[in-house]
């Protein structure tokens, strides 16, 4: 594609290369969805129009600021949260009129129309969940609570110990699933004390993952695959707007899990995790580990009766 000048010269734009190249992206895209059973993409949606506004509130916040500084930035962006956005299109921009006028009315519906945030744990779509969650005893509830603690500990480093997600973990109160952890710690504050909410979700990804992992273990990308069946049956309920804690939750609990489980499973391999055998894959390396002991005691077997002809 060229265009012609006034002066009979052909020329191309850089918008035709643009245009081409996002074109490309599209294709590359659409063979990536398309792959996943995506049945169309809308591309009306994969454009920067939404960010182009934002970014034409900012420069028209006071003065006419098209350069500003990262203080001016800052100070610009915490005027428009407490005052919302200043216009829902920037003129004569090169982009559609979006819908962002009223994105951040949360301070103003938070002051004024007393907005009950709900905090927990759901279990969606129970019905067709593949387990039964099944009833924890005292002592397996103690051990639960025990090692979210510790998962805890990282979650919070992950999350600069913000004090919305500190509140959903833990609890500054004693509770009858922290009497390992009590007898565990060495002062008043050397582990900590998960709720009873967080022990619970805990103890129900526990029991999921138990279930998928053994089934999965064999396809690629396991914790992608596992962390989209956990999404579809976990959902997690907190006051937080900063942080997606639920992502980084299944994220950080999966890594546990699945080190823990492999660790376990070369245990069983070396005829050294017997206790944890519990579900199909320990049993396959338990077999394993059991024909490799035959088979050597068998090869030892020939050995001695070789040294006994040769003495």
């Amino acid at each position: 594609m060229r265009f012609i000048k006034g002066n009979g010269k052909e020329f191309v734009p850089p918008t035709v290369g643009n245009w081409i190249i996002t074109l490309q992206g599209f294709i590359y895209i659409w063979k990536i969805v398309y792959n996943e059973k995506f049945q169309y993409l809308y591309t009306r949606n994969l454009n920067q129009d939404a960010i182009e506004i934002f970014f034409g509130c900012i420069r028209s916040h006071g003065v006419r600021n098209v350069n500003p500084t990262t203080n001016a930035f800052t100070n610009s962006f915490k005027t428009l949260i407490i005052n919302n956005f200043v216009s829902s299109h920037s003129p004569n921009a090169n982009c559609e009129e979006g819908e962002s006028e009223g994105a951040l009315n949360i301070l103003n519906a938070f002051l004024n129309d007393n907005v009950k945030i709900s905090i927990g744990v759901e279990i969606v779509d129970e019905n067709n969940c593949p387990i039964k969650f099944k009833e924890t005893s005292y002592s397996q509830l103690n051990i639960d609570s025990y090692i979210a603690g510790y998962l805890a500990r990282g979650l919070l480093k992950k999350l600069k110990n913000c004090r919305a997600c500190k509140t959903f973990l833990l609890t500054k109160q004693s509770e009858t699933h922290h009497e390992l952890i009590n007898a565990r710690a060495y002062n008043a504050n050397a582990l900590l004390r998960p709720n009873s909410q967080y022990t619970t979700l805990f103890g129900k990804c526990t029991q999921l993952a138990h279930y998928l992992l053994p089934i999965m273990c064999e396809k690629s990308h396991v914790l992608i695959r596992i962390s989209s069946e956990m999404y579809k049956y976990i959902n997690i309920q907190s006051s937080c707007s900063v942080h997606d804690l639920q992502a980084i939750f299944i994220e950080k609990f999966l890594n546990l899990y699945v080190f823990t489980w492999v660790k376990n499973v070369n245990l069983v391999l070396k005829g050294q995790g017997r206790r944890n055998i519990n579900d199909s894959i320990k049993e396959t390396a338990l077999d394993k580990c059991n024909k490799i002991k035959r088979s050597l005691s068998f090869i030892n077997a020939i050995i001695n009766n070789i040294k006994k002809i040769k003495e």
